[in-house]
């Protein structure tokens, strides 16, 4: 009789703390990455998410500089494509951005944000995001699954200076 008692209570236990680690804190904020383009200011041509280096190059331009980039996660070397400070990394292909100026602008169809502008664009770009202080963070889906990346967003006094795009 004890052991059952003490099955149940343990089973008790155990559903209702698994239960709570499968509810976050705060909602999470997520975007569909096939929506997603990245779009140079200076002459409106962009490239999304799943273009090659080719196409960067392409739509961009030649870069200031080049060069080899270790990605240590997936063992492999890619190259580093900087554009006055921006960088853009490519393994066999799109891997990440850092946007540091407001040369380039990240887009949702329509909706653009870029460094310098308000961190109240953020809800322009995302509909029904709430800035969230100096770091934001965005979740990027393909349909309705999560991928394993993210969109940085930070500010200093509500005014964006930095954009990244990272695989975790």
């Amino acid at each position: 009789m004890r052991n059952i008692i003490l099955t149940i209570i343990f089973t008790v236990v155990g559903v209702f703390s698994s239960y709570g680690q499968l509810i976050p804190l705060a909602p999470i904020t997520s975007m569909d990455v096939n929506n997603l383009t990245i779009k140079k200011i200076s002459n409106s041509n962009s490239i999304d998410m799943f273009d090659r280096n080719q196409q960067l190059i392409q739509m961009f331009g030649s870069p200031t500089s080049s060069e080899p980039y270790i990605f240590e996660m997936e063992e492999r070397v890619g190259t580093l494509y900087k554009y006055s400070g921006n960088e853009f990394y490519f393994t066999n292909r799109f891997y990440g951005f850092e946007l540091v100026s407001g040369a380039f602008a990240i887009g949702n169809n329509n909706n653009f944000l870029k460094v310098g502008d308000s961190t109240s664009m953020i809800s322009n770009f995302l509909p029904g995001y709430s800035p969230r202080g100096n770091d934001n963070i965005i979740y990027l889906k393909n349909g309705a699954d999560y991928v394993s990346s993210v969109i940085f967003i930070e500010s200093n006094s509500n005014v964006i200076t930095k954009i990244s795009w990272n695989h975790f």
